[in-house]
């Protein structure tokens, strides 16, 4: 059923956001490798920096905050003298990876993989944000991502890539962007019965 979800939203993208979504991950490789050479950062601290500084946060604003925290970083500050527009152990966590005193694992599924996804072009996970939960349920949801949720969710998304002739990251960007230009109208259809806003906890 879920996949069926992924694929009905595939489904409803113009040409113009099936190419904004294959897009979205080379730009976002060139803007990592910018802020990298600007800073004077390696990129895969960059990358993970960003990362860090990713949940609940504008794509626009997350690339700002990443260049401010780098900016503090350098110049001997602390995660109090500067405001990031996402969580404090966010903040505080992208200051540890700055001064390369801590690395994303593997644990921290979503913003492991946006590292993979961005940096590498992996197409063995799949970055799983709320977007891409509600691609994948037609709902909010109220649920902790585990481990085996997000398991059967990325690999119903490779497989689904696979088929449609995409990399898995290429048809989570396509679906991201899709969902998020069509999510009002979604939701005023009620496509799913029941569908309700609740709260949603993704690492």
């Amino acid at each position: 059923m879920s996949v069926r979800n992924l694929k009905s939203i595939y489904e409803m993208a113009t040409n113009e956001q099936i190419q904004q979504g294959l897009n979205w991950y080379p730009a976002a490789h060139a803007t990592v490798e910018y802020i990298a050479d600007s800073n004077k950062f390696p990129k895969e601290t960059v990358c993970q920096v960003l990362s860090a500084l990713s949940p609940r946060n504008r794509w626009h604003q997350n690339i700002k905050d990443t260049d401010t925290v780098l900016k503090a970083v350098t110049k001997g500050m602390t995660p109090e003298d500067v405001s990031v527009n996402t969580f404090g152990h966010n903040k505080r966590k992208a200051f540890k990876i700055a001064k390369g005193t801590l690395d994303i694992l593997r644990s921290s599924r979503k913003t492991y993989s946006f590292v993979q996804n961005i940096l590498h072009h992996s197409d063995k996970v799949v970055t799983i944000d709320v977007w891409h939960l509600r691609a994948y349920y037609l709902k909010d949801v109220e649920f902790r991502l585990t481990d085996s949720r997000y398991n059967k969710i990325e690999s119903d998304t490779l497989k689904l890539a696979k088929k449609l002739g995409y990399k898995g990251y290429e048809l989570q960007a396509i679906l991201w962007v899709v969902v998020k230009d069509n999510w009002k109208v979604l939701k005023a259809q009620e496509l799913v019965p029941g569908m309700r806003k609740s709260k949603q906890v993704i690492n």
